[in-house]
């Protein structure tokens, strides 16, 4: 991998163009590596990551700040590649796999890991917590924490990703500060939040509860249940359920990014690398009246990447965006010229 850096980093190309090859020639090496066996430490996969921002700034010193640059063209980066976040959407993959199919291997999966893909549907992050304690194989076990970090990085978007939310084993739905898990519910079939919901939207009371799933509880337990998901609603943000038809729902609100397209990884990745990030030239930009909306910026990002195939010139207009390109003022300033 090094002997094909060291080849191609005595080509002039931009950093678009170094990022091509990074995308299609380099990364490629390692990808069966990342998805067949056991994550590498923190500091290899630091290494390399230093390795390849090196390359496509050709060694010298970075001008934008790595969590823009990795971001989607409209927010201001060039997607390039993370490598813990690709690690981890490679390893999740792996959920992917054993959801949509039955594989040879399954059994040797529950085996190893005491998992079962119903448990994966049904249960929230808190149970994949407290198994990965007791999981021996280095492969299943970082799997099982890809998964676990992935549930934690979501949050739900409408009425529908609300609805099928897991109640029990759930790290945000707690009573007394413990994730909940009641027997009876799931054995009658009880899961998610939508289980408890009427027609109309509106949570189940006790005795069309009990008539409807035949669960054992009493008013104390089901009332901690119902204000633990309120709490859990009012979270994020107060989402309105009453108008919502509660059988429309295709799959779990967890699944739902690795199922919903035909490509699991990407999804993955993209969730993961979208943080909140404002890049330095956008706020310098803002100081000089040049105060532009959320949506302006963003087209103002993408613009290069709509308008010509053309690298170098879409490197250019990057670079104006960005503030990184060498002009008369930048160079007076350094005392380069005169």
């Amino acid at each position: 991998m090094k002997s094909l850096i060291r080849q191609w980093s005595i080509r002039l190309l931009t950093p678009l163009g170094r990022l091509t090859v990074l995308k299609t020639l380099i990364l490629p090496k390692l990808t069966h590596l990342l998805i067949s066996l056991p994550n590498p430490d923190a500091k290899l996969i630091e290494n390399l990551n230093s390795i390849f921002f090196k390359f496509i700034w050709q060694n010298k010193p970075e001008k934008i700040k790595r969590d823009v640059i990795t971001q989607e063209y409209r927010n201001g980066g060039i997607k390039m590649i993370k490598l813990s976040h690709f690690m981890i959407s490679l390893k999740t993959n792996w959920i992917r796999r054993l959801l949509l199919s039955e594989p040879k291997w399954l059994s040797l999966y529950k085996l190893t890991t005491g998992l079962t893909c119903k448990d994966l549907v049904i249960y929230g992050d808190h149970y994949v917590k407290l198994k990965i304690r007791k999981i021996t194989n280095p492969f299943w076990r970082d799997v099982m924490e890809c998964w676990m970090l992935l549930q934690n990085k979501q949050s739900p978007e409408n009425e529908n990703d609300l609805m099928g939310t897991s109640i029990f084993y759930n790290s945000s739905i707690c009573i007394n500060q413990k994730p909940v898990y009641f027997k009876s519910f799931v054995e009658n079939g009880v899961f998610y939040i939508k289980d408890l919901l009427d027609e109309q939207g509106n949570f189940l009371s006790l005795d069309k509860l009990t008539v409807k799933y035949r669960v054992t509880t009493n008013f104390l337990q089901y009332a901690s249940l119902i204000n633990a998901i309120k709490s859990y609603i009012r979270l994020n943000g107060n989402i309105n359920i009453t108008s919502v038809v509660t059988s429309n729902l295709n799959f779990p609100f967890k699944l739902k990014i690795i199922l919903k397209d035909d490509k699991g990884c990407k999804p993955v990745y993209r969730l993961l690398s979208n943080i909140n990030v404002t890049p330095t030239s956008q706020i310098k930009f803002a100081t000089e009246g040049y105060d532009l909306s959320p949506v302006e910026w963003a087209n103002c990002y993408s613009l290069p990447f709509k308008c010509t195939e053309d690298t170098n010139l879409r490197w250019f207009q990057y670079k104006i965006l960005h503030r990184i390109l060498t002009t008369n003022v930048f160079l007076q300033k350094n005392r380069y010229i005169d």
